[in-house]
């Protein structure tokens, strides 16, 4: 299975960086569920679906749930969802909340959307096996991805993804509200970078 040697390069790689040679046999799917991150730009590498083209108005930022870390947006007719994992550690450190969020965005995110696309052509499932989706796909796409080739974000998430940085102030809004009163903030309406 080609997913499985994708894996193993990873967390070779990941090992050698590490100065580690002593290893004797490959981690299983379990364990490498545990030692993969993502972070947004390794997110982008590995989608097909490069340099889309959208109208920036159509992303709205939704909110943001404190309890879970999810920032909520919308793009077209699809809701995405981001999902800053390491957040709680890095929260605690100085600085700003935007250059902490910028940190957790270089951290382990993880992502969902709920177009046909994303569910159905394998970038579920696979973004599932290497610990970066939110919800669990353990269906394999047998018809529509065999080789699973189509990559990794839909083209609503990758025009999401790249255009990150112009909703860190209103994630940080959010995040600051957040801290203060521990509830979900989430917009009937989105809101759009000034």
């Amino acid at each position: 299975m080609k997913l499985e040697s994708y894996i193993k390069d990873i967390v070779i790689d990941e090992l050698n960086q590490c100065e580690n040679e002593n290893y004797n046999s490959m981690p299983t799917f379990k364990q490498l569920y545990l030692l993969c991150e993502y972070s947004i730009k390794e997110l982008l590498q590995h989608s097909i679906k490069q340099n889309v083209k959208f109208d920036p108005k159509r992303i709205l930022y939704i909110g943001l749930n404190s309890k879970t870390k999810t920032a909520y947006f919308k793009v077209g007719k699809y809701n995405q969802q981001l999902r800053f994992e390491d957040i709680k550690y890095i929260s605690r450190l100085k600085g700003s909340y935007s250059e902490k969020i910028k940190m957790a965005l270089d951290e382990n995110v993880k992502i969902d959307c709920n177009c046909k696309d994303f569910g159905f052509s394998g970038k579920r499932y696979f973004l599932h096996q290497v610990g970066a989706s939110i919800y669990p796909e353990n269906r394999y796409p047998h018809i529509k991805d065999p080789d699973l080739q189509q990559g990794s974000c839909c083209k609503h998430l990758n025009f999401l993804l790249e255009n990150i940085d112009k909703y860190i102030p209103l994630i940080e809004k959010d995040f600051i509200k957040s801290q203060k009163s521990r509830t979900i903030i989430k917009r009937k309406k989105g809101i759009q970078p000034k």
